[in-house]
């Protein structure tokens, strides 16, 4: 069966793990054939070796996001829209000469604000395969594009298949026969883990510094609450993608006095090796359409503190892996909470998690899910 994905970026975001996480299995298990459509690429990112290395043949096109930036006015939005027309065009063209050149089965779009796949497909008469990864208008605050009415129409003229249930729900496509609710894999989560135990005395944050994480909200809760344990450190681990607001957040530590006990570490290779030791992983993003990490920390032993809210309210209302927070200061209140637990509490509750976690987001589950898709689908 051959599989044409088309990807937003080169980047090894979230979306991209998860993708590479999909194909991997998809290849071993299935022995689909694979091929990919990214955009061009500066220099040779982490995601294009990794295709490399399974010897997937790539094509670089011009992509579009199709989104809006909320506050735009009509304007604006007219111009973005016009302009947007022709990088669109040029995509499509390019997308459907590939597919018809290498004769494939499916069109799989791994991202909701890419539309030129489901076109393609269209024109080809051949399936098409959406993955919702993404809020849009929650998380990243954009606009649908064109519209939310047209947007959502789209949608359900392909197969879609939704990281969680909420999102589903978010795109009115719960009782849609055509929509699946398939889970991120989690690669690293096929390989059970010791938990260690005692934990040290720090919190993570493992993400992108980017201001949709909110870090801000734990660098207060955090103040507050190393005022009573000092002792105690915040680990911030993750590439900043905006300079303006990693140095916004650098303010807000000289502000707070908090500099020699909140430390930005940048990227690290493996983060599990810093969750397994930690006391809790704190998620403070506006909303995360999965909540990847929340993931990766039940799976090694690590409880977490999120907001309560999208994929990561999802999560932790699964594995019951952690606790939920509304505020800054129920942030500061649960972190009080868990360092107050007794280890024998602590093992209880993160042996049931990653109990789970093992369970419900592994490699070999999420690969039979979607190969079921592709099955179904490719004899309609």
């Amino acid at each position: 069966m051959k599989i044409l994905y088309v990807l937003h970026t080169t980047s090894m975001d979230g979306s991209s793990i998860s993708f590479l996480n999909m194909v991997r299995a998809l290849k071993e298990q299935y022995g689909i054939e694979p091929y990919v459509i990214h955009p061009p690429e500066k220099e040779k990112d982490d995601l294009t070796i990794e295709l490399q290395k399974l010897n997937i043949t790539c094509f670089a096109v011009p992509i579009f996001c199709s989104w809006f930036d909320s506050g735009l006015p009509w304007n604006k939005k007219l111009y973005f829209f016009l302009r947007s027309l022709l990088i669109k065009t040029k995509s499509f063209i390019q997308i459907y000469k590939i597919a018809q050149r290498l004769h494939v089965d499916i069109i799989h779009t791994n991202v909701g604000v890419v539309h030129e796949g489901l076109w393609a497909a269209k024109l080809l008469k051949i399936p098409h395969v959406w993955h919702l990864r993404e809020y849009q208008d929650l998380d990243a605050l954009r606009g649908f594009y064109p519209c939310k009415s047209f947007y959502f129409n789209l949608l359900k003229q392909s197969y879609t298949v939704c990281i969680t249930n909420d999102i589903q729900r978010h795109f009115n496509l719960t009782y849609e026969q055509k929509s699946r609710v398939v889970y991120n894999p989690i690669s690293s989560i096929d390989r059970k883990s010791n938990i260690f135990l005692p934990k040290e005395k720090y919190f993570l944050m493992a993400n992108r510094i980017n201001d949709d994480k909110r870090i801000e909200d734990a660098l207060y809760a955090f103040a507050n609450f190393s005022e009573k344990h000092p002792d105690f450190k915040l680990l911030i681990a993750g590439k900043a993608s905006s300079k303006a607001y990693y140095e916004h957040l650098l303010k807000i530590v000289e502000k707070l006095k908090i500099e020699e006990s909140v430390e930005f570490i940048g990227y690290v290779q493996d983060v599990f090796s810093l969750m397994k030791p930690a006391i809790a992983l704190l998620v403070t993003s506006r909303f995360e359409g999965f909540g990847r990490m929340t993931a990766e920390a039940n799976m090694c032993g690590c409880l977490v503190i999120g907001r309560n809210t999208g994929g990561t309210q999802e999560v932790l209302n699964l594995t019951n892996g952690g606790w939920l927070f509304s505020d800054v200061k129920d942030l500061e209140a649960k972190m009080e909470h868990v360092v107050l637990l007794l280890d024998k509490d602590y093992l209880l509750l993160s042996h049931h998690a990653q109990a789970i976690a093992l369970q419900k987001f592994s490699s070999k589950k999420h690969a039979n899910e979607i190969y079921n898709l592709y099955a179904l689908i490719s004899t309609k």
